[in-house]
């Protein structure tokens, strides 16, 4: 998985930086750093579920030429809404009746709603759509302060932990024949 010690470490930077521009006399300095916060995270979801996905479908087609229809959607794929993004890359990567156990166990473990939540919010995605594609015009922008972000990040970690783990799990024998 992408290295979340990193990101904290990025973040955390950019919570300073924000904090210490409240006060300027130009405020986008600080929007400035909000802004990168959100394209950090953002970026780093991605290449998440890009990762599970890669490490899932590396248990059962260990050949690289093999896994190419999965590369090619990873790289087709910019998003990380859960019906629109995440759930067509694991199914690609794992099968459907293998995704389907996972996210059973993923709610029955009371993650799941909150992991859906996180990454279909509207806010959140439009606030990353609106940062990836605009630039410092001196228009007054809002994101979510960094540690805001900082905050997401605590809540989604875990369940990404989980997620690959029950990817990489042996598939049972019943549905590999």
């Amino acid at each position: 998985m992408p290295d979340i010690e990193r990101l904290k470490k990025t973040l955390r930077f950019l919570d300073r930086m924000y904090q210490q521009h409240q006060v300027s006399e130009d405020p986008e300095e600080a929007v400035a750093f909000s802004k990168l916060a959100v394209l950090e995270f953002c970026g780093w979801v991605e290449m998440t579920i890009d990762d599970i996905a890669r490490s899932a479908v590396c248990i059962t087609l260990p050949e690289l030429e093999d896994r190419m229809p999965l590369e090619k959607l990873i790289k087709n794929t910019s998003g990380f809404n859960y019906e629109r993004h995440v759930i067509p890359l694991l199914v690609t990567a794992i099968g459907s009746t293998r995704f389907s156990r996972i996210e059973k166990t993923l709610k029955d473990e009371a993650v799941l709603d909150q992991f859906t939540s996180i990454l279909n919010s509207s806010d959140f995605t439009r606030m990353r759509n609106r940062a990836a594609h605009t630039y410092n015009d001196g228009t007054q922008r809002n994101y979510d302060a960094p540690s805001a972000v900082i905050g997401k990040l605590g809540q989604i970690a875990p369940v990404f932990d989980r997620m690959k783990a029950l990817c990489r799990e042996e598939p049972p024998a019943e549905i590999l024949q």
